[in-house]
């Protein structure tokens, strides 16, 4: 019946089909017509109020992710070669296997841990480094 229509197949993840997120809605529909957002995407881990992005023309994308989210589950697909910035509360397990997810799709991470501020800013990531992070502020960050 629907053979001409070509079917998207959902990436398998532990605990059953992808989570979609609907902040992640208008980045998908940007992705899906060819197009890439302006900069980097943000993505807020916790409790943060979503925002209307996708209104402005070349706006930043930024993407609220309930805490009650099952993060292992989000369809990280429209995060394909874009640079990352992550936001979270606290660092936790949850959040490390999630930065380790986002390493498959992003071509560079940067994660803001506020529990760690003002002492440490938080650590990076960027596709082809060998070490597993880097503290955003190192001397061997700077030297590159």
């Amino acid at each position: 019946m629907f053979a001409s229509r070509p079917q998207r197949r959902q990436q398998p993840v532990s605990g059953g089909a992808v989570m979609q997120v609907p902040d992640l809605k208008p980045l998908e529909a940007l992705r899906l017509a060819g197009k890439r957002p302006a900069g980097s995407a943000w993505l807020w881990l916790g409790d943060y109020a979503p925002t209307r992005w996708d209104r402005w023309a070349d706006s930043t994308v930024e993407i609220a992710i309930p805490r009650a989210a099952a993060i292992a589950r989000i369809d990280l697909r429209p995060l394909v070669g874009l640079r990352v910035i992550v936001v979270a509360d606290t660092y936790d397990r949850t959040l490390l296997s999630f930065l380790g997810r986002l390493k498959g799709y992003a071509v560079a991470i940067e994660c803001f841990v506020l529990d760690w501020l003002p002492g440490d800013l938080g650590m990076r990531w960027e596709r082809g480094q060998s070490e597993e992070w880097i503290g955003i502020g190192e001397t061997k960050e700077r030297q590159e």
